[in-house]
C-alpha cells in the first residue's frame, strides 16, 4: 500500500515538474523579444549609411531603407540548416531614433527563419532570438565604419 501511494505522489510530482516546464517553453517562444540598443556620438543620417556599409560588410542583402523613418533591413544567404532538407536564414532589423543633433540610438532584433524539408515534417519557422553573434558583429562593424567613415557621405548618395 506504501509502494502504491509513494508511486502516486511521485507521478503527480513529476506531472507538475513537467507542467511548468512546458509552459516555461511556451512562454519563452512567445514572449516579446526586445531589440538591442547601443547610442551612438553621430547624427541620425551617418549612421544610417554606415549601418548600411556594415551590413553589406557583414555579407548581408539589404531589403528595405527608409532614411526618414530610420530604418535597415537586411537579410544573409540561405544556408543549409542542421538537418537533410532544411535551411536556414538570418534577418537584421536596424531601427534609428534620433535623440539630438550628434547623437542616435541603434536598435537591432535578429530574426532567424528555418526551414524544413518535406521528409522532416516541419514547416518554416520565424523566430527573433534573443542572444547571437550576430549582434555584437553587427555593432563591431558598426562602429568601424563610423570611426573610418567608410560609408558614402550624404551627399554624395544623392548624386
Amino acid at each position: 500500500m506504501r509502494l502504491l501511494l509513494s508511486f502516486a505522489a511521485l507521478v503527480v510530482a513529476l506531472s507538475f515538474t513537467a507542467c511548468a516546464s512546458v509552459q516555461s517553453r511556451v512562454h519563452e517562444r512567445f514572449d516579446r523579444v526586445p531589440p538591442r540598443t547601443q547610442v551612438f556620438s553621430s547624427a541620425q543620417r551617418e549612421v544610417f549609411y554606415a549601418a548600411q556599409g556594415a551590413l553589406k560588410a557583414m555579407d548581408f542583402q539589404l531589403s528595405r531603407t527608409a532614411e526618414a523613418q530610420g530604418i535597415v533591413n537586411a537579410f544573409s544567404r540561405i544556408r543549409a540548416g542542421d538537418g537533410p532538407r532544411e535551411s536556414r536564414q538570418y534577418t537584421l532589423e536596424v531601427r534609428l531614433s534620433n535623440l539630438g543633433p550628434a547623437e542616435t540610438e541603434v536598435a537591432v532584433l535578429v530574426r532567424e527563419q528555418i526551414e524544413g524539408g518535406l521528409a522532416s515534417g516541419v514547416g518554416a519557422t520565424d523566430q527573433p532570438l534573443k542572444q547571437h553573434a550576430l549582434y555584437e558583429v553587427f555593432y563591431a562593424n558598426l562602429k568601424q565604419a563610423l570611426t573610418a567613415r567608410t560609408f558614402p557621405p550624404p551627399d554624395e548618395k544623392k548624386r
